[in-house]
């Protein structure tokens, strides 16, 4: 895989998923993106859904190089961000099975995509914040 394609891949694996899928189309956060305007998308899926799902910038840090002069394996890293409504929650599933939800989604795919691990903050406004991290090996070419 490449890491031009990580993102878009992530979200059509959300998407293949019927559960995660009825949560809407996954936003996929650039370093071209207006925040206002992303802050406002999650706030309004927050707001009429329930959940909101982002998918982060992807970073990569190299594993090897393949040849010299020809290109490198590195190992791509991507965050996906799920925001949940926990202030009278009427989505299914919440919580953990959530989390366990979008990563069960995302590695059942055909790339050698690996659930790195979670967080999980509680905000003030009531929603809370689950941060899953995943990485991937991809090939950059000179």
């Amino acid at each position: 895989m490449k890491l031009s394609v990580v993102q878009e891949y992530i979200r059509a694996q959300l998407l293949s998923s019927p559960t995660i899928a009825a949560f809407g189309d996954p936003l996929v956060f650039s370093y071209e993106t207006d925040e206002a305007a992303f802050k406002s998308l999650i706030d309004e899926r927050l707001s009429t859904v329930g959940v909101c799902l982002d998918i982060g910038q992807v970073n990569g840090s190299q594993i090897s190089e393949l040849h010299p002069g020809i290109g490198s394996k590195l190992r791509g890293q991507v965050e996906v961000f799920v925001s949940e409504k926990i202030a009278s929650p009427t989505h299914s599933p919440r919580g953990l099975a959530l989390v366990e939800a979008v990563a069960a989604a995302i590695i059942t795919g055909r790339h050698n995509v690996e659930w790195e691990g979670h967080e999980t903050a509680i905000r003030e406004n009531g929603y809370a914040l689950h941060v899953l991290s995943f990485s991937t090996p991809v090939t950059v070419f000179k």
